[in-house]
């Protein structure tokens, strides 16, 4: 598990367990006061070092409130 921030951005990562081992990567984009937007990233497993090459290369896929 990790958290980073910086100027409007904030990273949550965790894994989760069970029978689909993966990993998440919570992005959080506020305006300073508030969040404007939230990625859900279900990602390989990862630190927060490799979060970037994960985003760029596109290693990742969203998870949508309704996936079961």
């Amino acid at each position: 598990m990790y958290a980073a921030g910086s100027k409007g951005v904030y990273v949550v990562g965790y894994e989760h367990g069970g029978y689909a081992y993966h990993c998440h990567a919570i992005i959080f984009r506020t305006n300073g006061k508030q969040v404007v937007n939230m990625y859900n990233l279900v990602t390989p497993k990862h630190g927060v070092s490799e979060l970037a090459h994960i985003i760029e290369y596109g290693e990742y896929r969203y998870q949508r409130y309704d996936d079961y």
